[in-house]
């Protein structure tokens, strides 16, 4: 309601917005003199076109293999994990960092280095114009000696460039598309002679198998 100088009023602006943001669709004012003599007053604002925009959250795939032969078992001593993040939904033609941790399957604790640091690596990529990428990811060499018969998951996260977290993909428990198994070695023995003779010089073959 809008006065005049006497505090009556002397006319009427109503205005339409997003209820969320607040902004302003649409807003027009009408004279006092409108509404004099029980006279109804019919508004027929002009929004022009108005579309709903469904907001989809960013969100992250990913699939594990081993960087060597790209099947899904690792291989025992040194070996490295290859990862490839589908990304959607972010900002388009934004640079981001993917960061990717190894982690066991079943507890979900840290898989570590020879150092004691856990196995992680980064790499930077930019979204397309529609604001998905294809990220391929390649951890360092670490061994799997201690990890036989186990299985090692990829943890993924994205970062924009203040480091912020975008979108994480953090299920260890089961996520098998991000799981590759450890192979399991496994062996015997085998004297080629039942046998020895006494002697000062005896020599004894033994024949060592395994698989795995």
């Amino acid at each position: 309601m809008n006065v005049n100088k006497d505090g009556a009023p002397e006319s009427y602006t109503y205005k339409i917005y997003w209820s969320d943001t607040k902004q302003s669709i649409y807003e027009e004012t009408y004279s006092t003199a409108a509404l004099k003599d029980d006279k109804v007053l019919t508004i027929h604002p002009d929004l022009g076109l108005i579309a709903d925009e469904f907001i989809t959250k960013p969100a992250i795939t990913t699939t594990a293999v081993d960087a060597s032969d790209n099947d899904e078992t690792l291989g025992v001593g040194m070996a490295k994990v290859k990862d490839n993040a589908k990304v959607v939904n972010v900002d388009p033609s934004t640079e981001y960092t993917l960061t990717g941790k190894a982690v066991n399957q079943s507890d979900g604790s840290p898989v570590l280095d020879k150092s004691g640091k856990q196995v992680t690596s980064s790499v930077k990529f930019t979204s397309d114009p529609r604001g998905n990428a294809s990220v391929d990811l390649e951890t360092p060499e670490f061994d799997t000696t201690k990890l036989q018969g186990k299985k090692v998951t990829m943890l993924e996260t994205v970062t924009d460039k203040n480091g912020n977290e975008t979108v994480k993909e953090d299920n260890w428990k089961n996520n098998p598309t991000q799981t590759v198994s450890v192979d399991k070695v496994s062996g015997s023995t085998q004297v080629k002679d039942s046998v020895i003779k006494i002697g000062t010089n005896v020599t004894m073959p033994d024949t060592y198998h395994y698989k795995g």
